[in-house]
């Protein structure tokens, strides 16, 4: 059903109602957090194994990329 509905060209706000119930009972909202979670971190530790960016720049970028990716 979910193929169906995104195969629509303009699909109308019950297939988008569908499709975003379809998503949400198989837990695509908690997967997405977690690989949002995953690559934010990866990216923090990334930055600071670097050593290319001073202490009070990294914890600037920490509290950025945190607030930003605050799955």
């Amino acid at each position: 059903r979910l193929r169906t509905i995104l195969a629509q060209a303009e699909p109308d706000l019950r297939a988008i109602a569908n499709a975003r119930a379809i998503l949400e009972r198989c837990g695509a909202r908690e997967y997405t957090r977690e690989r949002a979670r995953g690559e934010r971190e990866e990216a923090l530790k990334r930055l600071e194994s670097a050593g290319v960016v001073g202490h009070d720049a990294l914890e600037r970028l920490r509290h950025i990329v945190v607030s930003a990716i605050s799955a």
